[in-house]
């Protein structure tokens, strides 16, 4: 409760600081809104809402303008949600996850083998489909603008390439989140562990595979072990080169990881339609703005991890991993959770 009270109050003097939204009566004063996003500074879900700020500027001619923070100074993605919720926050983009406390369905997003690409479930997302799974945000108070992309999970190892299903039995593999990413591992024979996005990149460099969400996370370089000088006297004895651990990056995209940009139903009723418009029009710019940055961001990753030395493997094959999970019938083991509907997962799946 004290930690509530206090994000509460940090909100209060944050957007007592800030210039007052919905400001604009007609004489030419813009609409401020607030815009967070709960991701850090440099995350893509940050730099989508900051080209969401910039492109909503020059589509409205500068009638409206979001004011863009980030980084946990607003709360965590649930302290978010609620302020969102109740008009303290007027557009916020928070990890896709974290709407199912409102929408429970939208956890289907995130099922492996759904998507083959970012484009694909981006496109999903901002479809039909996609109306459907956000649907609940009425109830929490918030609108739907857009879904956009963090990007897909690939695996990285050392020693061992993995190209089918049948490589990763038996290897113990570190994971950045519980759930629905270890059962799919666990599922295939593989050994997860749950690792701090943070410690990723030193866990490949000791031997274990890494199941990470975005290419340029998983660059990790072996350290040389620490040789011990020699006691006064004597000759350094002659050393055997080791030639370091090969590192395998193999671009699987078993997984996808998107996040949402809402706007709370308190602002958006009291905005005209015209600016309503150009809000939604600019959040889906602002989607396909994730989709070609991440994209330019897998590249450049790949080609320094190539110059690095490591092995990148452009082509696994995932229809080994579907096989060895048994195709569709795999998502059955979710048939009892209440944010599964297989109608509207068979309607993602038509996506592929």
């Amino acid at each position: 409760m004290k930690k509530s009270l206090c994000m509460i109050l940090a909100i209060v003097l944050f957007l007592a600081a800030a210039p007052c939204a919905l400001a604009s009566d007609g004489d030419g004063t813009p609409y401020v809104l607030v815009a967070y996003s709960t991701g850090g500074a440099d995350s893509m879900m940050t730099k989508t809402l900051q080209e969401y700020a910039r492109l909503v500027d020059e589509a409205s001619g500068g009638r409206v303008r979001l004011d863009v923070t980030s980084s946990g100074l607003l709360g965590d993605g649930a302290q978010a949600l609620a302020a969102a919720g109740t008009g303290a926050i007027d557009i916020l983009a928070a990890d896709t996850a974290a709407y199912a406390a409102l929408c429970e369905p939208v956890r289907m997003l995130e099922l492996p083998l759904v998507f083959d690409s970012a484009e694909q479930a981006v496109s999903a997302a901002n479809g039909s489909a996609g109306a459907s799974l956000f649907r609940g945000l009425a109830d929490g108070g918030l609108v739907f603008l857009a879904e956009g992309s963090a990007g897909m999970r690939h695996v990285l190892t050392t020693g061992q390439p993995v190209r089918t299903a049948g490589d990763v039995a038996g290897l113990t593999l570190s994971i950045p989140d519980d759930g629905l990413c270890a059962d799919f591992w666990t599922a295939l024979g593989a050994v997860p562990s749950v690792t701090s996005a943070a410690e990723l990149p030193a866990a490949g460099s000791n031997g274990a595979a890494v199941a990470a969400d975005i290419a340029p996370l998983c660059q990790p370089s072996p350290e040389p072990e620490p040789t011990e000088a020699p006691a006064e006297g004597e000759e350094a004895p002659a050393e055997t080169p080791v030639p370091p651990p090969t590192i395998y990056f193999s671009s699987l995209g078993y997984m996808w990881k998107g996040f949402t940009i809402t706007v709370s139903q308190k602002t958006w009723m009291a905005l005209p339609a015209e600016v309503q418009t150009v809000l939604q029009e600019q959040a889906l710019a602002a989607a396909q703005y994730s989709l070609d940055t991440g994209a330019a961001a897998d590249a450049d990753a790949l080609a320094a991890m190539e110059e690095a030395g490591v092995e990148v493997i452009s082509d696994p094959s995932l229809s080994s991993f579907r096989t060895a999970l048994g195709g569709d019938a795999y998502y059955d083991r979710y048939q009892e959770q209440t944010w599964y509907n297989k109608s509207l997962l068979t309607g993602l799946l038509a996506a592929q």
